[in-house]
């Protein structure tokens, strides 16, 4: 039986890992090419075309169809002309299409300069109140809006820093830097050096601990910043991370 278009998009996303490609780059056009195939097939159902759709089935229409629907920034429109070119490439290499057949169903179709949003920094003055607002949600939340303000981590960064990257004595934190994968040691400055002092004493005492010392030093592996478990409950009009009278809501590990 013929190959259909979904088995053709799961054996290039197999290719493309054999490929060495970072996984960011498999996952973000295995995405585009899986929504590419639904919409097809739905297409294909359309036209009274039994089985699902298949490679020879595809015309410049089907193509259109997918770029209507995927909406967003250029660079979204970018990133998924550049797999699907990829994709008819392979599909006229394996033979599932005549020669020349990505040409003919992508047109014209180019890559365009993506205009970026511009950025909003936020002033120095404006810190503490951003620091108190946060601190009336949770401690924890005060605590990772002082990291990103003072060390400028992205959230993924925050989110995988543990208790032993965090130095009081030298005053420093460690930061694993996933886009360059490497880590990189940076100096806690005195405001920074406060906030987590408070922070680490109430994880500490929340936690069962006497200090932050001591919970640094028992639990090493334990997240900076926990997870912490959200509940639909409401107190004055806000969602509470907790419900009334109950125990801690940290999620440590």
């Amino acid at each position: 039986m013929a190959v259909t278009l979904k088995q053709a998009v799961e054996s290039h996303i197999e290719e493309l890992v054999s490929q060495g490609l970072a996984k960011s780059t498999v996952t973000c056009r295995a995405s585009y090419l899986r929504r590419f195939a639904r919409k097809s097939d739905e297409m294909a159902k359309s036209e009274g075309k039994r089985g699902g759709c298949r490679p020879a089935h595809l015309t410049p229409a089907y193509v259109a169809r997918f770029f209507a629907a995927v909406g967003g920034s250029q660079g979204n429109r970018n990133n998924a002309l550049l797999a699907l070119r990829r994709f008819f490439d392979w599909l006229e290499r394996m033979r599932y299409v005549e020669p020349n057949t990505a040409v003919w169903l992508l047109g014209g179709r180019k890559i365009a300069a993506a205009q970026r949003e511009p950025k909003y920094y936020i002033k120095a003055e404006h810190f503490a109140t951003m620091l108190d607002i946060a601190g009336e949600w949770h401690p924890g939340e005060r605590a990772m809006i002082a990291i990103a303000l003072y060390t400028l981590c992205r959230s993924s960064e925050i989110a995988f820093m543990r208790l032993k990257h965090i130095n009081l004595v030298s005053r420093t934190v460690s930061i694993w830097r996933a886009k360059t994968k490497r880590w990189t040691e940076m100096a806690i400055c005195p405001e920074l050096f406060d906030e987590l002092n408070t922070w680490l004493a109430w994880y500490a005492n929340d936690q069962g601990y006497a200090t932050a010392a001591e919970m640094i030093e028992k639990c090493p592996e334990w997240y900076v910043i926990p997870k912490r478990q959200y509940y639909a409950g409401k107190i004055d009009g806000r969602t509470t991370p907790t419900p009334p009278s109950s125990g801690s809501s940290l999620r440590s590990v």
